[in-house]
């Protein structure tokens, strides 16, 4: 009898923990941020802390940010590509959809991370497979992507680069 209520207790402890353990991982130190770049721990990504338009001051983000045609990203990519390493591109699907994050209220990302985040829809570099016309948006009001926006409408863009390793 003692041996099954213990069984029952460590059931629901190993339950518990299993959940309490998942949300603890997923909301846990994956983003480090410095200054304007948050680091992608898991996934070796930068990511620019500002959306294209805002400039970093004062630990956040300011300025209006701007939506951008899809065919207007990789020139404003461009000129970031003097700036420290370079490679700054738009993010895919999945790398944009792990900052989104679980709030009470929009914006769905981080937003001690990537302060002053409009709650709207962002590019990612991903054509819709079913429909190559259309791209794959990620929005930050609802958390959730869209692959049905047309290239010529103008929506938010995050950049991101591939971390590089730093050699001593």
């Amino acid at each position: 009898m003692i041996f099954l209520i213990f069984k029952k207790y460590a059931y629901v402890i190993c339950l518990s923990a299993a959940f309490i353990g998942g949300a603890a991982f997923a909301d846990g130190p994956r983003l480090m941020h410095k200054g304007p770049i948050a680091i992608d721990l898991l996934g070796k990504l930068e990511w620019m802390r500002c959306s294209i338009g805002q400039f970093w001051e004062e630990e956040t983000c300011k300025g209006d940010p701007l939506k951008l045609t899809l065919s207007q990203v990789p020139e404003v990519a461009a000129r970031f590509e003097g700036l420290d390493r370079g490679g700054w591109r738009l993010p895919t699907r999945d790398e944009l959809e792990s900052l989104v994050s679980e709030n009470d209220r929009p914006p769905m990302i981080k937003e001690k991370t990537f302060p002053m985040t409009p709650p709207e829809a962002y590019w990612t570099s991903e054509p819709n497979f079913f429909n190559a016309r259309n791209h794959w948006v990620v929005n930050f009001y609802t958390g959730y992507s869209y692959g049905r926006v047309f290239p010529n409408q103008p929506q938010y863009v995050r950049l991101v680069r591939n971390r590089k390793k730093i050699r001593f």
